[in-house]
């Protein structure tokens, strides 16, 4: 009897270790599967803000800059329009939101690169910063259909780059942070997963994450 209970207690732990040792790759939604029509937010923006040819440059330029430091955009439109003195619609947030979701389109290549991974047997979660009413224009798009399990900030109620809603996917996935990759197009999405142990890869191009999961040997013709 002492055998066979070691033995099954052996076959469970085995079976967990190979479950546990899965590749997990954790993927953002919007910049790094679907992106926005940019000539439809410009035109937004010009139309409700008001703007000059010369002001929406000069708009453009600063938004660019705030990608790059890792600024949101609850801290940066409320910044820019106080210094230019531009009054700001009620729920501006949610209008760029509106704007953004629907004329989304998928990044060619990115869910061709997503169902090959998952034919290797690697997981493919989301973790993604969205309104309710937001996520349900990209769930009638059929967007989210390929990725399990989704964790969506407005269900989970934890916003990137806030440790909770990692700590959350982690918890939910029952996995270390260490077995985690973490794709996002946002530097500090990237940094905050990063300090939790995860290995994180900011996404600039399909070719470019092929790349980096080909370094980490879970992509390309050796798998």
């Amino acid at each position: 009897m002492r055998s066979l209970f070691s033995f099954i207690v052996f076959f469970i732990w085995h079976i967990g270790s190979v479950f546990a040792a899965t590749p997990v790759i954790l993927f953002d939604c919007g910049g790094v599967i679907v992106k926005p029509d940019e000539n439809a937010l410009v035109q937004l923006i010009k139309e409700v803000l008001h703007l000059n040819a010369a002001e929406m440059k000069s708009l453009t330029d600063s938004m660019e800059q705030a990608q790059k430091e890792g600024i949101y955009d609850k801290i940066f439109w409320p910044s820019y329009a106080a210094s230019h003195g531009i009054v700001l619609p009620e729920d501006w947030l949610g209008i760029l939101g509106d704007c953004y979701v629907s004329s989304m389109y998928e990044i060619p290549g990115m869910m061709q690169l997503v169902k090959e991974l998952q034919s290797r047997g690697i997981h493919t979660p989301m973790l993604s910063n969205i309104r309710e009413r937001h996520a349900k224009v990209i769930a009638d798009k059929g967007i989210y259909d390929a990725f399990h399990p989704l964790f969506l900030s407005y269900a989970i109620d934890a916003w990137k780059p806030d440790r909770q809603a990692f700590d959350y996917v982690l918890g939910r996935l029952q996995i270390p942070a260490r077995d985690c990759i973490f794709i996002d197009d946002e530097i500090q999405n990237i940094r905050a997963a990063r300090e939790l142990g995860i290995d994180a890869i900011l996404f600039e191009s399909v070719e470019q994450l092929q790349q980096e999961l080909n370094m980490r040997d879970l992509y390309g013709k050796g798998m």
